[in-house]
């Protein structure tokens, strides 16, 4: 939960550290593959706060399994989020801006500790990444990190992590600049790692609807991204490759994940009135499908959650505290 007293500390703490290649984070966000569920087909369920929301609680048998703590500009400032995807899972971020920066200090069972940082000015958006070294990739979802994460429940034991201190101790180093045009849309990107330029990259149009970051070489760094009227259709790192699917009020309903030319993980969304109604998770590699169904409060926002896995079926339970 968020501290008070911590708020201020961290607004004129948040600053610093040694991130990794940029290929890297690239790959852990669009292809890498993992035991359980791959990075987007695990379920989210972060709301809009468009009410005056203070705090949401996501309740199981008295237990309390998430956690958002909204300030009354209505931004974010603390979230919990555990045993929903799996059993081990665990996830805490504290998120603070501070005139042009933005920065949000995390803690996961998944990928361990990380800073990320977004710099805003009115032409260019400078990102940072400082994060714990992940040895093997491949075991993101293994939750590897648990037990230096599980006991972290609020800002307060995040702040005074002394991972978490040691990459706000740590000099700031830039992952990418954004080039922004008049209107604030991208014109060009430069991905950096230590102090490198590792590669530029152009946002998709009409004309060139995929693109890849490019080296200074020429050549391709290998994470290919195709649009199709502005949204994300396929995305592939050569071994893996996403695709998505999208409905008319263009929010995304399918994604299907392929290793090698072979089905392994597929997500079906299913929404009624834009709420989401059902998600539908399959494991082909481990025949497991696991389905979650939402039903809503006369707000509109969500009033209980239902997980069946096979024959275990559990009920998380929404509160809501108002400004």
């Amino acid at each position: 939960m968020i501290s008070k007293e911590n708020s201020n500390s961290a607004k004129q703490t948040l600053l610093k550290r040694n991130i990794k290649s940029t290929v890297v984070i690239l790959s852990v966000f669009f292809s890498f593959f993992v035991n359980g569920q791959i990075y987007h087909h695990h379920l989210y369920v972060r709301q809009k706060n468009d009410t005056g929301m203070k705090e949401i609680k996501m309740v199981n048998d008295d237990e309390i399994v998430g956690l958002w703590q909204y300030r009354k500009d209505a931004s974010l400032a603390f979230e919990l989020y555990r045993k929903i995807n799996s059993a081990s899972e665990h996830d805490v971020k504290y998120m603070v801006d501070d005139d042009r920066m933005h920065t949000v200090l995390s803690a996961s069972s998944r990928s361990g500790f990380k800073i990320f940082k977004k710099e805003s000015e009115e032409r260019v958006k400078r990102l940072y990444v400082n994060d714990s070294p992940i040895k093997d990739v491949t075991k993101i979802d293994d939750n590897i990190w648990l037990n230096q994460v599980r006991k972290i429940t609020d800002s307060t034991s995040l702040l005074e992590n002394k991972n978490i201190k040691n990459l706000l101790d740590e000099p700031l180093e830039l992952t990418t600049v954004h080039h922004l045009n008049k209107d604030g849309k991208i014109e060009k990107s430069y991905h950096y790692s230590k102090g490198k330029l590792l590669g530029v990259s152009k946002p998709p149009d009409e004309d060139h609807p995929v693109t890849e970051i490019i080296k200074s070489d020429g050549s391709g760094m290998g994470v290919i991204m195709e649009y199709e009227d502005g949204l994300l259709i396929r995305n592939s790192t050569g071994e893996v490759e996403n695709f998505y699917g999208y409905n008319k009020d263009r929010k995304k309903v399918l994604h299907t994940t392929y290793k090698n030319g072979k089905l392994v993980f597929e997500t079906r969304r299913q929404y009624q009135d834009e709420q989401l109604m059902t998600q539908e998770f399959s494991n082909f590699e481990k025949n497991r499908k696991i389905i979650y169904t939402f039903t809503y409060n006369e707000k509109g926002k969500y009033q209980t959650m239902t997980k069946t896995d096979g024959k275990k079926v559990t009920v998380y339970h929404f509160h809501y505290t108002y400004w």
